[in-house]
């Protein structure tokens, strides 16, 4: 939906503050690929990711496995079974809500426009919704209890 394809963030932010107009006014599902070193054994362990705020609901897939969707506070999800010592690769697929496409069209020429709908409740004055993942993102890792 008007999304430019590949971006690399330096930082988290909410799709709204990008000055990508594609990114700015995007609805749909964007994918954020990272890699993370843990260095200590977490043989044991409980692990869990914690995604912070994000907006509107996130897939996970940790090291080719999918571990489902996290679509209430907290994003979080234990990852216990599938995290390993050594390198992680992960992938979050967020995807928000259409207002942002909807507003945005609003801008454009309507032979142009990414959507075609009878709802006309949006308009350029409306404020954009936050959108995508924010963070911060992190590890919680509880030791076995034998290490207390």
């Amino acid at each position: 939906m008007g999304g430019p394809g590949s971006v690399e963030f330096k930082n988290l932010i909410s799709w709204p503050e990008s000055e990508n107009l594609g990114i700015k006014y995007y609805s749909g599902t964007a994918s954020y690929q990272n890699t993370f070193i843990i260095k200590d054994e977490i043989e044991g362990a409980k692990v869990f990711l914690d995604l912070g705020e994000l907006y509107n609901v996130a897939e996970i897939v940790l090291n080719g496995h999918n571990l489902g969707t996290c679509w209430l506070r907290p994003f979080q999800k234990e990852i216990s079974e599938y995290v390993k010592q050594g390198r992680n690769k992960i992938e979050i697929k967020v995807t928000n809500l259409w207002p942002n496409r909807l507003i945005g069209d609003q801008f454009l020429p309507e032979a142009e426009r990414y959507t075609q709908t009878n709802i006309s409740k949006y308009t350029r004055q409306d404020t954009l919704r936050p959108s995508g993942l924010l963070g911060p993102v992190r590890l919680m890792i509880i030791p076995d209890r034998d290490e207390f």
